[in-house]
């Protein structure tokens, strides 16, 4: 006696497209150097003015935000994260300053 059974398909997920996982990447990135441009504005301001300590807690909280939106995967991480580096290594670096005053408020309106 023979007997037939049927194949069952298997429900998989399906795996993420290489692309958005490189986009992923590079928020990633970006927001770690974002971070790290941030951390060296409030290092370099601690003594510098009000001035300088407001710009370099803008580059902050730009950083964060650039963590915020690489956290859920989005491609604006990407310029989050770029804008908080430039900024933050604008207000520790003075010879860069006037790109970093110009640049923060600009990220804000885009």
């Amino acid at each position: 006696m023979t007997t037939t059974m049927e194949r069952m398909p298997a429900t998989t997920t399906p795996a993420p497209e290489p692309t958005e996982m490189r986009w992923r990447q590079y928020g990633w990135l970006a927001a770690i150097l974002g971070v790290a441009g941030a951390t060296w504005a409030v290092v370099a301001s601690v003594d510098n003015g009000s001035g300088r300590m407001l710009a370099a807690s803008l580059a902050a909280v730009w950083a964060l935000t650039a963590v915020l939106l690489a956290r859920r995967g989005e491609r604006n991480a990407i310029i989050a994260g770029k804008v908080a580096a430039i900024g933050g290594v604008g207000v520790a670096w003075t010879d860069f300053a006037p790109i970093a005053a110009g640049l923060l408020p600009a990220a804000g309106l885009y």
